[in-house]
């Protein structure tokens, strides 16, 4: 495994991680009462656990590739053209896979924050 990938796989195992705590911490804070849903600051939060959440998608793309690549090989299929392009091209369907990402949040861009920008008003 090379160095690019044990990247990606620590920093999405960091992202799991990051959420996992945060709802044990949370859960631990509201069932003792030292917070209240009402007390935070939900579109900053909201806006935190979206990067996470968006850093975690981003890096799991190649792990995921290199995971299905090595898979279909094993199975047998290493010698179909699709498996051969994909494991040929790698680094390109990772960056194609990151544009398809960017484009489809600038899209939902403004949804996302009108409704976050929102949230205490409803």
């Amino acid at each position: 495994m090379d160095r690019e990938i044990k990247r990606h796989i620590l920093v999405a195992f960091c992202c799991f991680s990051f959420f996992i705590l945060l709802s044990i911490i949370g859960s631990y804070l509201e069932k003792t009462g030292a917070i209240n849903r009402e007390d935070i600051n939900m579109p900053i939060y909201l806006g935190l656990v979206f990067i996470i959440f968006f850093i975690l998608c981003f890096s799991i793309v190649r792990p995921l590739l290199r995971v299905f690549v090595k898979l279909q090989r094993r199975t047998g299929n290493g010698d179909l053209a699709v498996i051969q392009f994909i494991s040929k091209h790698e680094k390109r369907i990772t960056w194609g896979v990151w544009a398809f990402f960017t484009i489809g949040l600038m899209i939902a861009f403004p949804t996302i924050l009108r409704d976050v920008l929102l949230w205490n008003s409803n």
